[in-house]
């Protein structure tokens, strides 16, 4: 392979890595407001519980017009002297874990709260 194979390959890399972690960060989301939901606000509201395709749309929503974005600028001092696959593994983490830690945070609240 020359160096042009190899620049389209990263490039493609790069792309389903994107892919992935963005298609992982919405169902983490929509997993931890679906579970939230319904632990609280059927229960206090009497609402109707969230299925967890309509979580994954009320996030994706909340996402675009707040304009939350995770993820650090690409010049960043932390960044910089990382690879790439140290960024992909921080970022896969942290678009994980930052739903489960919210989840067993409310789940402790829902122990002391009921």
């Amino acid at each position: 392979m020359n160096n042009k194979d190899n620049t389209v390959l990263s490039c493609l890399g790069i792309i389903v890595s994107l892919a992935v972690v963005l298609v992982v960060g919405t169902f983490a989301n929509g997993w931890a407001l679906s579970t939230i939901w319904n632990w609280f606000m059927t229960s206090i509201f009497h609402v109707v519980p969230l299925t967890l395709w309509q979580a994954v749309g009320v996030s994706m929503v909340f996402e675009i017009f707040t304009g939350t974005n995770r993820t650090k600028k690409s010049g960043s001092d932390d960044t910089k002297d990382k690879s790439y696959t140290d960024v992909l593994i921080e970022s896969l983490l942290l678009t994980i874990m930052t739903p489960i830690i919210t989840v067993f945070v409310a789940w402790i609240v829902l122990q002391l709260a009921f």
